[in-house]
């Protein structure tokens, strides 16, 4: 993993731009740069930009090229999405609190990552929007991930594959005479991950969807989709009422609120109906 030169963010995302009028862009496009690193395939221990660079460590690396697979692992179950270009990576973030997770990037892709440091943060200052258009890239990213998670509760593993490949398609898909294609060379073990199954399970959904002509996989690695296979995840009508969800005070509980609640009672802080 090496520093190298700089990169100008407004190219490698130019949504960051879309506040900028037309007579501002140049410069902000000029200025808005910050430094790159570069990853090798296989992990990488996010932490050691903290052990490297000390005070001057980024608070955020934005994926300037390549892909990053983000796994997390807690009692022997994984989930695992992708990150690519545009995408944000914190590595001193920790999730889960007192849970026993466990956090990998393995870089299946050389990626160059864009180190978001102090400076960047200073020159923004000048360009307010581009900050506003960063923290709407990590909204767009919360999106993708919720729309992750709930390919993953499909019951079906045909219907979480197809879900998940026109997912990756609305991304990185090209249409091509033959049908759309996913232009990510993944294995049956990879799909697994991403769809939170097994592989042998995966392979004999893959073979049903082959079968069907609805999924293909090409000569390198990469995966095929007939275009109208997207109809068969339409729903079957609007989704019902939202549940009534709502997170309740001490004052809201029977107990006393000076009365400390012991773990096992957490639940009468709760309400969840619908």
């Amino acid at each position: 993993m090496a520093r190298r030169d700089y990169v100008r963010l407004l190219d490698v995302e130019p949504r960051l731009g879309a506040g900028l009028s037309a007579s501002g862009r140049p410069e902000a496009r000029r200025l808005v740069v910050a430094p790159v690193m570069t990853l090798a395939d296989g992990q990488w221990d996010a932490a050691e930009l903290t052990r490297i660079l000390g005070d001057c460590a980024p608070f955020g690396c934005m994926v300037a090229g390549g892909l990053i697979a983000h796994e997390l692992e807690l009692a022997g179950r994984a989930a695992t999405y992708l990150l690519g270009r545009g995408d944000i990576v914190a590595p001193g973030v920790t999730t889960g609190g007192d849970l026993p997770l466990h956090r990998l990037f393995c870089v299946a892709d050389p990626v160059r990552l864009a180190l978001l440091d102090k400076t960047f943060l200073a020159v923004t200052q000048r360009w307010p929007s581009i900050a506003g258009a960063l923290l709407l890239q990590v909204v767009r990213q919360s999106e993708r991930v919720a729309v992750h998670q709930l390919i993953s509760q499909f019951p079906r593993a045909d219907d979480r594959i197809l879900a998940l490949l026109w997912h990756l398609a609305d991304r990185w898909g090209r249409p091509e005479p033959a049908g759309i294609v996913v232009p990510l060379a993944m294995g049956h073990e990879a799909i697994a991950r991403l769809v939170g199954g097994r592989r042998p399970t995966v392979s004999s959904a893959l073979g049903r969807l082959a079968d069907r002509n609805v999924v293909s996989r090409l000569a390198n690695g990469t995966w095929l989709l007939e275009p109208e296979s997207r109809s068969l995840l339409d729903g079957s009508g609007p989704l019902g009422p939202a549940p009534d969800v709502r997170l309740l005070g001490p004052q809201d509980c029977d107990e006393d609120p000076a009365d400390p609640v012991e773990p096992g009672e957490l639940g009468a802080c709760f309400a969840l109906s619908g």
